[in-house]
């Protein structure tokens, strides 16, 4: 069966996941996969030198993109890890319609056990997704409906390089795949609310083994399997067009209104407290934070917008957001114009 390949599409903010598909509120991502031996020396121990062999063999993509064929690890029929290509884009093996489901590229770890649309997979058919790092869109809400957004390239902190935990599917003889992810740990937390799930080695093979069918012990390779350590770069506007390809795409590009921004605090105690404060407490708090001067740093007053859009209650909050929206339009920051070739929004 043909499949058309999709256009990625920004969700509004206040925009919430579909009920079925479970994605979050930017969908497009990007990632790189830049081949080093040393760099995914772990896969050859845990889960076989084939693999390492066929991953060293990969040539580099800097810009990877969703519908694109991608490679991905899954459990043989020999009881081995594989090494596949899948199209990312998640296509259930019970989908009949004539193109694929849309939104599929991520898979929200809080619901996917649940969801219809991952809930089979979540339970039998998990996988792998090697990476280097992935490349991040900060959107610089300033109240704006189209505010400007920065990319950013996202890798692990030791250096070494990435398996992404994905879900996938065979729909007739099309292998397609999703990343799972998660809230943001505070390392990314400073740019976006949610974050690809990237495993500790030590849940690799578990994570695609089959005889794992019990959800919850899945949802807790997640809770302790998630990498939260990562160091962030901002690269330059060109990786928002996935026909770019080359190594100048992770280069480090230095963008103005960053510095502009201010600084923020990200902890693990901030994100909880964002998180899961009752939403008539957490409107108070915020409220008279926002009418007090001189304002919180509009990087901090970011911070509270990103996060509270991923809450589950966050149509409750619309009207906190819209005061939030509000005191950044009031801003009186000069914020230069981005270069004309305008990023796309990414995301996890």
């Amino acid at each position: 069966m043909p499949y058309k390949a999709f256009a990625c599409r920004s969700i509004k903010p206040g925009d919430r996941h579909s009920e079925d598909a479970g994605y979050t509120q930017s969908m497009c991502g990007r990632y790189n996969i830049i081949p080093d031996a040393s760099a995914w020396a772990d896969v050859g121990e845990l889960l076989s030198p084939e693999i390492l062999e066929a991953l060293r063999a990969l040539a580099p993509r800097y810009n990877v993109a969703p519908t694109q064929t991608l490679p991905i690890i899954v459990m043989g029929d020999e009881g081995r890890p594989v090494l596949i290509e899948a199209r990312w884009g998640f296509i259930p093996h019970y989908w009949t319609k004539s193109t694929p489901p849309p939104m599929t590229t991520n898979a929200r770890s809080e619901t996917a056990a649940t969801k219809p649309m991952w809930k089979y997979a979540w339970r039998n058919q998990r996988c792998l997704i090697p990476a280097s790092g992935w490349y991040e869109w900060f959107v610089l809400e300033d109240g704006r409906s189209r505010p400007p957004r920065i990319p950013h390239l996202v890798r692990k902190e030791d250096g070494k390089h990435i398996l992404f935990a994905g879900l996938w599917s065979m729909h007739g003889n099309l292998p397609t795949c999703s990343i799972v992810t998660i809230k943001s740990p505070p390392s990314v937390a400073e740019i976006h609310s949610r974050t690809p799930v990237v495993l500790h080695p030590d849940y690799w093979n578990a994570w695609i083994d089959p005889a794992e069918n019990n959800p919850d012990a899945v949802s807790d390779m997640i809770q302790n399997g998630a990498t939260k350590r990562f160091v962030l770069r901002t690269v330059g506007p060109a990786v928002g067009n996935s026909r770019n390809q080359g190594a100048d795409l992770i280069e480090p590009y230095e963008w103005e209104q960053m510095t502009l921004q201010g600084k923020v605090t990200v902890d693990e105690d901030v994100l909880r407290w964002l998180t899961e404060t009752p939403a008539d407490e957490l409107r108070r708090a915020l409220a008279a934070r926002l009418d007090k001067a001189p304002l919180p740093s509009a990087a901090e007053r970011r911070l509270w917008f990103r996060t509270i859009e991923d809450r589950d209650d966050a149509e409750a909050l619309a009207d906190l957001m819209a005061m939030i929206r509000d005191s950044l339009r009031a801003t009186k920051t000069v914020i230069p114009k981005p270069p004309p070739d305008k990023p796309q929004q990414s995301l996890f």
